[in-house]
């Protein structure tokens, strides 16, 4: 895992790691975790990569509740859990990001461009 700033990375075991720490590095192998605040969020491609491995804080989406996300809605939840980041999955199947439970209401936390890739 490799720290930058507000974001951490991860990479490769390598034996070249101790060359590349004389460098400023700005990005490598796939950012995982992003500071947002005072809190620490997994980032879109950390879930989608290791979100089959979730055993906790996933909420199930319909591709109705998934077009309302994608529109900047809110959709309310039931899940019985605390307020934060749960794992927004379609269809039982595909994970797509994070979404963002406040109150008994999920809003996406998944960048628009990467949305609009998503086809349905």
């Amino acid at each position: 895992m490799l720290e930058t700033g507000q974001s951490w990375w991860l990479i490769k075991r390598s034996s070249h790691l101790g060359l590349a720490a004389a460098f400023k590095v700005f990005a490598c192998g796939i950012k995982a975790f992003q500071r947002v605040g005072r809190f620490v969020k997994p980032t879109t491609r950390l879930m989608q990569l290791f979100g089959p491995k979730a055993t906790g804080s996933i909420m199930e989406l319909t591709v109705e509740e998934f077009r309302s996300l994608a529109k900047g809605e809110g959709i309310p939840s039931n899940l019985q859990i605390e307020d934060g980041y749960v794992l927004l999955r379609l269809n039982r199947k595909y994970d797509l990001g994070l979404g963002l439970l406040v109150r008994g209401v999920v809003r996406s936390q998944i960048r628009k461009s990467d949305i609009q890739q998503i086809s349905i």
